[in-house]
């Protein structure tokens, strides 16, 4: 049935249920041009360009506690979010010198809903680090489709342009171990002596690793922050390094084995 061309139609199946004009025009028995017409008629605006491709391709997504956990944990390491359609909807984006843990993440995200876009890439690039001789390193980039659901941590964590640590974030188990898996190392003294656990904050400012040691705290884990320059990293106590290991559970992905090895037997190091 063609349902009546009225200014309360078109705006509700165009404005309110976001409806394509081809959408519309179809229900009114019109064309594209025809309803293109009428709205100019009645004054009803037409949508940008970028937000009539957001809404062509536009990915529903619902945020499970599981995939904010994943999410959360991998922001505060080396996972990243970007704007995409002028800020209707977002995409996660994360780089990594093992493949293999952006095949186990892509998984994680997919099992909650939120999918792969595209191939993880490789790239090969050569650099100096710290004034060494020029070495040529690997690294494996993978991404998300784009979704308005992604939006909410983009507001929390990129409020302005730099990446900061949201004063409403819970550090669960999960969150703890993507967070250690990212941007956290296990480091082993000489004698035998208990090891230490640092997280590599630096990329944050300090009221936002301020933050993080006083969740760190609250949940019984003690740390202390440790200078470097004018940043700050945070040091778990080697008192409290075993039980943490326990508290976020066993490492998910052999490549990085070795950030839960306590007693030291492999070989392999960051």
């Amino acid at each position: 049935m063609v349902n009546a061309v009225t200014p309360q139609f078109l705006y509700e199946q165009y404005v309110v249920q976001q409806h394509s004009l081809s959408e519309v025009g179809r229900q009114c028995g019109l064309s594209v041009g025809g309803t293109a017409y009428w709205m100019r008629k009645w004054g009803i605006p037409r949508r940008t360009l970028s937000r009539a491709n957001h809404l062509a391709s536009r990915n529903d997504l619902t945020i499970t506690p599981r995939l904010r956990e994943l999410l959360e944990g991998e922001l505060l390491g080396d996972g990243c979010i970007a704007w995409l359609s002028s800020g209707l909807s977002a995409r996660y984006s994360h780089s990594s010198k093992y493949e293999q843990y952006l095949e186990w993440l892509s998984a994680e995200f997919a099992r909650e809903g939120l999918n792969q876009s595209g191939a993880i890439r490789k790239y090969t690039y050569k650099t100096s680090i710290c004034g060494g001789p020029v070495r040529e390193y690997t690294s494996y980039k993978y991404k998300t489709i784009a979704t308005p659901a992604l939006g909410e941590f983009m507001r929390r964590f990129y409020p302005v342009c730099a990446k900061v640590v949201p004063p409403d974030i819970n550090l669960t188990p999960i969150t703890l171990r993507q967070w250690y898996i990212g941007d956290g190392y296990l480091g082993h003294r000489k004698g035998g002596r208990r090891p230490f656990i640092t997280f590599c904050t630096e990329g944050f400012d300090n009221e936002s690793v301020t933050i993080l040691a006083q969740k760190l705290h609250g949940i019984g884990f003690k740390c202390s922050l440790r200078r470097r320059r004018d940043r700050y990293n945070i040091r778990l106590s080697s008192k409290v390094v075993k039980d943490f290991l326990d508290y976020i559970g066993p490492c998910p992905i052999e490549c990085y084995a070795y950030k839960w090895d306590y007693e030291g037997k492999l070989k392999v190091r960051e």
